[in-house]
């Protein structure tokens, strides 16, 4: 994807106003268990518990029905030191670069993924190297970007607890951004955002096929992540079919990760994506810590890897944005990435490496 290049014009769609309180919960077959997700057999661990003991959904994709819109997703956010001076000193100006912000107020919807909870409460995570917490007033920053619903399916969400997890579902609630992937139980964890986009029914499921420990998988009455692991992934996928039938239009967002550098996708994030279009995604996005991949295209769906990095530490060149346009005529959509780099927690866009291209 070329920087810059535009793929056709559009008509700017209507931004919506919030996304109000329609959200389902959705019914689960019985899946497979598979490999228990951290080397043992977890099959009877609560975060792999299914939620019904019906029989499989049968997968019968439909394609996407949509309108003129305008979405954009961006990779890993985590307030830091850096981020917040910078705010401090410039207000949202000093965060992101007037070309972001220009892309963001553009948008029908902005979506991202929150790697910290926002909470004064709690212990760190024992043992865990790096444990982020951000005080709930800096919600306005999140705010004030452009953000409407964040990911919190991650392997930091819970770095202080649960209690710091209740705190960061109350205070985005509070702020009217909209959030998936973790909450007080499982159904609140796997339920998905359903919202009205210029008329386009949307559903956004998120989930994570990284955390420190099984425990920070949600149950049926324990706070936590809806996972995707090899031992439950069939609730995911199963949810998708359902969300399929009853939307115009499902997005696919997951974590996973490495932090070593190597930029080989493994194998089994090739399988859980590519079983997400079989189910009925219409865009699957993931994201991988310090790692911007790439994207292909499965039977016309697109995937793309990792986003990497939007505002995170004191510099970094591993991110995209990623806008993608939906447009009625010919349910048609096309793709605009571009490439990210910060300093000082400042982000900004810049041109492709041939690499990138």
């Amino acid at each position: 994807f070329g920087q810059g290049e535009l793929y056709g014009g559009f008509e700017q769609g209507k931004v919506y106003d919030s996304f109000g309180t329609e959200k389902i919960y959705g019914g689960y077959g019985t899946g497979d268990i598979y490999e228990g997700a951290f080397g043992n057999d977890l099959s009877g661990h609560e975060a792999f518990a299914d939620r019904s003991s019906g029989e499989n959904i049968q997968r019968l994709r439909e394609e996407p029905r949509l309108k003129d819109a305008r979405l954009l997703f961006g990779g890993n956010v985590y307030l830091s030191s850096y981020v917040l001076s910078a705010y401090d000193d410039e207000g949202i100006g000093g965060v992101l670069s007037p070309a972001i912000m220009d892309l963001s107020r553009k948008a029908d919807l902005f979506m991202a993924n929150q790697v910290f909870p926002f909470s004064e409460r709690g212990e760190a995570e024992a043992g865990k190297e790096y444990a982020y917490r951000v005080s709930p007033e800096r919600v306005n920053i999140l705010k004030a970007a452009g953000i409407d619903c964040v990911a919190l399916a991650n392997n930091h969400v819970l770095d202080y607890g649960y209690d710091a997890l209740s705190d960061t579902i109350d205070t985005l609630d509070r702020a009217k951004i909209a959030h998936v992937g973790a909450g007080e139980n499982y159904d609140e964890a796997s339920r998905a955002v359903i919202m009205d986009i210029n008329g386009m029914r949307t559903a956004v499921v998120s989930s994570s096929r990284r955390v420190p420990d099984a425990s920070w998988g949600a149950g049926k009455n324990r706070a936590g992540v809806f996972l995707s692991y090899d031992a439950n992934k069939e609730n995911y996928l199963n949810y998708i079919s359902e969300l399929n039938r009853s939307c115009d239009f499902v997005i696919s967002y997951i974590y996973w990760g490495r932090n070593d550098g190597d930029t080989q996708i493994p194998d089994y994030m090739k399988i859980l994506t590519r079983e997400s279009v079989d189910a009925g995604a219409d865009l699957v996005i993931c994201t991988a810590f310090d790692s911007a991949e790439g994207i292909e295209y499965y039977n016309d769906v697109p995937i793309v890897y990792s986003l990497g990095d939007m505002m995170y530490g004191s510099s970094t060149d591993k991110g995209y944005l990623l806008e993608l346009e939906t447009k009625e005529a010919g349910n048609e959509m096309k793709l605009k990435l571009y490439s990210l780099s910060s300093q000082m927690g400042y982000t900004k866009i810049t041109d492709m490496s041939e690499t990138e291209q």
